[in-house]
């Protein structure tokens, strides 16, 4: 739709050509992140606590191969923080709503503090688009930790703790690399 602005300049008459923005033509997100949660929890059969990221997300094709979430967390111990991250990758999600999860370890909790706050980034395939979504943060965090901390590895797939066991069929099937 084409709008025409008429005003007068120094006696004369001037028009202004003003284009309204076209309907987007891009398609919607083939996957979405609804929301993070942080639980902390003991361990099938006992033990010290986990913390487990639970990432509630939707996905609009019939079937998706080759779904990335990577998540990076904030951790806090007392004056100290670190960023600690960790990627799953999952197969054949049907399309709708799922959960995906990370873990922390009860010796990486003890020596990094608790999580604060968890960034996640879901990758269908080649998007070149990710879809990055940022939990609601526990305490005082600066809105810049994802890049102002040292990142190290340390954020474990299901396969990797003692939930594989007990809690993989919450999940969508996922791939070991």
């Amino acid at each position: 739709m084409k709008f025409v602005f008429l005003f007068l300049v120094g006696g004369g008459m001037a028009a202004l050509w003003a284009q309204a923005p076209a309907p987007s033509s891009a398609p919607a997100a083939e996957v979405s992140i609804q929301g993070v949660e942080i639980k902390t929890e003991a361990a099938p059969g006992g033990g010290k606590p986990w913390a487990k990221i639970l990432v509630q997300f939707s996905t609009r094709p019939d079937w998706s191969d080759g779904l990335m979430l990577s998540a990076k967390a904030l951790f806090d111990k007392g004056a100290e923080r670190s960023v600690l991250r960790g990627e799953v990758l999952y197969a054949n999600v049907a399309k709708g709503s799922h959960l995906g999860s990370l873990y922390v370890s009860p010796g990486m909790i003890e020596r990094y503090g608790e999580p604060v706050a968890v960034q996640v980034t879901a990758l269908l395939g080649e998007d070149p688009a990710p879809v990055v979504f940022m939990s609601k943060p526990k305490g005082n965090v600066e809105t810049n930790w994802p890049v102002k901390y040292n990142v190290r590895k340390g954020l474990l797939p299901i396969y990797q703790t003692p939930w594989v066991a007990t809690e993989s069929g919450k999940y969508p099937d996922f791939l070991v690399r």
